[in-house]
């Protein structure tokens, strides 16, 4: 079966056209091996995209079960490897004959698990944490707002 009338390369694109490429797809594609946070994965389910990816590293903890399909390779950290042709053409057929229900995921998968509000909320546990541990140790210290501030600042 020839393919390539149904992939578009597009090369290099920018930031900006980021949304209006993923929008315009059925599916994402990411076979690279041992990429621990892949952020065009995290782009593609903001964009409600189905991901079939080598499942390696922290990919698998990205997508999920229901989001997407990972492909099995050899754990290794000396060497490369990718899925067979045969598991990425047999892989790419399954997405696409669950592509709706994976599409729903993806989405609510990344708004729940990547947003930023929820992300900022994690973090302030976090550190709201640490503050009342740090307290406990130091009784005789009181946190004060005035005086203890901590700043997360988030690149966009």
């Amino acid at each position: 079966m020839n393919v390539r009338p149904f992939i578009d390369l597009t090369g290099p694109y920018t930031r900006l056209e980021a949304p209006t490429l993923l929008g315009s797809a059925d599916g994402f594609v990411s076979l690279k091996y041992n990429d621990p946070c892949p952020n065009s994965i995290l782009e593609a389910l903001s964009c409600g995209l189905p991901v079939l990816y080598s499942k390696s590293v922290g990919t698998p903890e990205l997508v999920g079960e229901k989001s997407g399909i990972g492909l099995n390779v050899p754990e290794s950290y000396e060497d490369f490897f990718y899925p067979e042709p045969s598991d990425i053409a047999d892989g790419i057929l399954n997405l696409f004959e669950r592509k709706e229900s994976f599409s729903v995921e993806a989405r609510n998968r990344a708004v729940q698990m990547f947003s930023l509000t929820n992300w900022l909320h994690r973090h302030e546990k976090i550190f709201m944490k640490l503050l009342q541990e740090k307290e406990c140790r130091q009784s005789h210290h009181i946190l004060n707002p005035v005086t203890h501030r901590f700043w997360l600042f988030v690149s966009q």
